[in-house]
C-alpha cells in the first residue's frame, strides 16, 4: 500500500504478518516509522476510510497509544503528546500483546 497523507502526518497501513504490539512498534522503528498517534477525530475518520476502502474492515491496527509509564495515563509513545482523542471499542484498551 502507498503511503496515505493528511496534512503533515504520512501513514502506511500494512498486514505482511501478525504481531503483538512491541513486534509491531520495532518493525515500524526499523523501517524508520513510528506507531501511529491518532489525535483527531478528523484523522480517524481518514485511517477508517482507507482501511475500509482497501478492505482491512475485519483487520486489527495497532496504534503508538500506552500507558506504560503509568497505568491509566496514556500518552502516544510516537510522540509523547498525552492521548486525548479516544475512539475506544467496548472493553478497551485491554493490554493485549
Amino acid at each position: 500500500m502507498p503511503l496515505l497523507k493528511l496534512g503533515d502526518k504520512r501513514y502506511y497501513l500494512g498486514i505482511f504478518f501478525k504481531a503483538n504490539w512491541y513486534k509491531a512498534a520495532q518493525y515500524c522503528r526499523y523501517h524508520g516509522m513510528h506507531l501511529a498517534g491518532i489525535e483527531q477525530e478528523k484523522e480517524n475518520r481518514f485511517l477508517e476510510q482507507h482501511i475500509q476502502e482497501a478492505g482491512l474492515g475485519h483487520e486489527h491496527f495497532w496504534t503508538s497509544g500506552t500507558d506504560q509509564g503509568e497505568e491509566g495515563s496514556f500518552f502516544w509513545m510516537s510522540n509523547g503528546i498525552p492521548v486525548t482523542f479516544t475512539n475506544w471499542n467496548a472493553g478497551e484498551p485491554n493490554n493485549f500483546e
